[in-house]
């Protein structure tokens, strides 16, 4: 709830900031507003990833098996093609953080990753949840 909450505060900030005000950027069939949607919906697949791999990879899972298996409860058809995408890879040997970048993940997850990869992965994927 608390993150939702955040995650909806972040992205109407953004709106505002990009839009000029909140009346420009939340006009009914605006490419804000429904930009600021599609956004939101991949954050909230993002957060339930995370919180899956955390508890697979918590439990002793390998990380690429973690990463496909918890690809695979998303409804986020774009974001299951590419967290299975990322699983493939980091099966093959590239750095998790890598290929979460590569596939166009957000930011803040690919650098919470990166410093999850040099130390406990489960914490911080809890925290990005």
């Amino acid at each position: 709830m608390l993150v939702a909450g955040a995650v909806a505060l972040w992205v109407g900030v953004n709106a505002y900031r990009a839009g000029g005000g909140f009346p420009a950027a939340c006009e009914p069939g605006g490419a804000s507003r429904t930009r600021a949607r599609k956004l939101l919906r991949g954050q909230e697949a993002i957060a339930s990833w995370a919180r899956f791999f955390a508890i697979l990879y918590g439990s002793g899972t390998p990380v690429s098996d973690s990463v496909e298996l918890s690809a695979q409860t998303l409804r986020n058809i774009v974001i299951q093609d590419r967290m299975t995408e990322v699983a493939r890879a980091h099966a093959q040997g590239c750095p998790l953080w890598e290929e979460m970048r590569r596939v166009g993940l957000p930011p803040i997850a690919t650098k919470m990753t990166r410093v999850g990869e040099e130390g406990p992965v489960s914490r911080m994927m809890q925290e990005l949840t």
